[in-house]
């Protein structure tokens, strides 16, 4: 068929070239459309344009003349080329309108000639034995001696004739028998080059399996797939659905294995919180609030860990849906070309060599196509094993054990704080009836749940255990929840209580102040007046120590002139001074 540039990226001198077969095949289908015209209207004179082209040229007695010829159409199954596949299948169609009316091209062999030249010699035998039996007279024209000498004369060419048929059938026999010997030599030499190309094709699909391919159905089905059109469509239909649901699955998986890396990571947390807890004193313990933050962690990573499992169970199951549709097709294909193989081995085949090769390939032919269909059954069962399910595996459940035993641990605390508390209430007496019935109640609900977390911990089905640790996850972070708020609340009240404390000694503190301050302005006042009665005191005791000062000098003068009339007088100073 015709290629396209866009398609074989060819350029240069393969570009050239693929024009000019391009153009040769254009010529040819002018040809075949004008043939095809003829043979519609024979009536109607119709030009053949045979020098067109040197392809049309050289097959001109192919196309139009003294011949019988076969076209063969070759096609490609994948969707990519349907439109050349769509204009070859065309141009076929085209071709087999035509009619050629071929005529055998006899020519007289020389063994033709000795076998018409024995009939003739013994049509004349048998008109002379009619002849001899007429009872001889003088009209008869011809003796009985002559007769005798003719009959004698014919069997001796007849002998001469059958001579010369025997060696030339012995040597026509051994030319017979060298071109047998030559054709089953061909034969084997075709077989082999058959089977050998089989191998070969058997080993690249072998390989291909192998490596993993994604398009397992088409390599498997490659053989059934070019046998019949409408199965190779419905094949690649059902293919193409399934490896698409069969990657969103693949995306799917590889998401939940982000959740579950996640969900993972903060259980192993939780776990080891929850195990430090029964080794530290009871003020380093965590808090509800702590451990609520922890657990609402989890408990979103689970439930979205559990939607997310579910896709992928959907997606899983329309894979193994697409599969049970391509089975159901596969089968009943095969049971179609079982059927149509028995009825062309029914058939008579011919009795010599060509025939009995014709047969051993449509057997062959049978056996591959059973084997394909066998593979394609394998394969399809081991598909469906590979398909991951979430619900089975391993890390996951082992997780979800750890979880258990973990929440076991924390429901269990609780149970005993519960317990704890209604047995203080009995024994105290004159409780609440509706306080202790709750408590009771609560008291039931965690013991269900260590019922529910003991099975979690013993079994391995995800599909079950994933449900009932998520209800009960959800049961411990509510309870958690309402611990929090209701200690919350509390905190808001000794706040709010407190709060008014403070206010309360604010308004003293201030009053405090205030009077402290009036007493300190008062104090100030006492203080500046103090200060001037010291000021006034202490310039009056300047003054007098300054009048001391002057009596002191002025006696010091006096006792100095006392004593100068003392060394003066005598006894009558002294006596005076006196």
């Amino acid at each position: 068929g015709s290629e396209r540039q866009a398609k074989t990226g060819a350029t240069g001198d393969k570009l050239k070239e693929g024009a000019n077969i391009n153009k040769s095949l254009s010529s040819l289908g002018n040809v075949i459309n004008a043939l095809a015209e003829q043979c519609k209207k024979p009536n109607k004179k119709v030009f053949i344009p045979y020098r067109n082209s040197k392809l049309t040229r050289v097959l001109q007695e192919s196309l139009g003349g003294n011949s019988v010829t076969v076209m063969l159409a070759a096609l490609s199954p994948a969707n990519y080329n349907f439109d050349e596949t769509l204009n070859t299948l065309q141009y076929a169609d085209r071709a087999k309108s035509i009619q050629l009316k071929a005529k055998k091209n006899t020519q007289m062999t020389e063994v033709g000639q000795l076998k018409a030249q024995v009939e003739e010699l013994r049509r004349q035998l048998e008109e002379a034995a009619r002849n001899g039996g007429v009872a001889a007279g003088p009209d008869s024209g011809v003796s009985e001696a002559e007769k005798r000498a003719m009959e004698h004369k014919y069997e001796e060419q007849l002998a001469e004739m059958n001579l010369v048929l025997k060696s030339q059938f012995e040597e026509k026999e051994r030319e017979a028998k060298k071109r047998e010997e030559e054709r089953q030599a061909l034969l084997r030499e075709q077989a082999e080059a058959r089977e050998a190309m089989l191998a070969e094709q058997d080993a690249q699909r072998k390989a291909m399996l192998q490596s993993g391919t994604r398009d397992w159905v088409r390599v498997i089905l490659q053989t059934a797939r070019a046998e019949s059109v409408p199965f190779a469509q419905a094949v690649d239909a059902l293919n193409d659905q399934q490896l698409r649901a069969y990657e969103r699955l693949s995306e799917q998986m590889t998401f939940i294995g982000v959740l579950k890396t996640a969900v993972q990571a903060e259980i192993r947390t939780y776990a080891r919180t929850e195990l430090d807890q029964s080794t530290l004193p009871e003020e380093q313990q965590l808090d509800d609030a702590s451990r609520k933050v922890l657990m609402d962690q989890i408990l979103i990573k689970l439930k979205n860990f559990k939607e997310e499992s579910g896709k992928a169970l959907k997606l899983r199951e329309e894979v193994d849906n697409v599969l049970g549709q391509l089975e159901a097709v596969v089968a009943q294909q095969r049971e179609t070309f079982r059927a149509e193989a028995e009825a062309a081995l029914a058939e008579e085949f011919g009795d010599d060599t060509l025939g009995e090769y014709e047969k051993r390939l449509k057997e062959k032919a049978l056996e591959r196509l059973e084997d394909d269909f066998k593979l394609f059954a394998e394969y399809a069962q081991e598909h469906r094993a590979k398909m991951l399910n979430p619900m089975e595996d391993p890390e996951a459940v082992a997780g979800i054990k750890e979880l258990a035993s973990s929440l076991d641990h924390t429901v269990g605390g609780e149970l005993d704080q519960v317990e704890k508390r209604l047995k203080t209430l009995d024994e105290r007496g004159g409780a609440d009836p509706a306080a202790r019935e709750g408590m009771s109640k609560r008291v039931q609900v965690l013991q269900k749940e260590q019922k529910i977390l003991k099975e979690v911990a013993s079994r391995s089905d995800l599909a079950k255990t994933l449900p009932a640790i998520v209800h009960v996850l959800q049961g411990v972070v509510t309870r958690a929840a309402k611990r929090v708020t209701a200690k919350d609340k509390m905190k808001e009240k000794t706040l709010a209580a407190k709060e008014a404390q403070v206010q309360a000694l604010r308004a003293e503190s201030e009053q405090i102040r205030k009077q402290l301050f009036d007493e300190n302005m008062a104090l100030k006042e006492a203080n500046a007046l103090l200060q001037q009665h010291l000021d006034a005191a202490q310039a009056q005791v300047k003054q007098l120590g300054h009048d001391l000062e002057t009596a002191q000098e002025a006696a010091q003068v006096a006792a100095a002139a006392a004593a100068e009339a003392t060394a003066g007088g005598g006894e009558a100073a002294a006596a005076g001074e006196n």
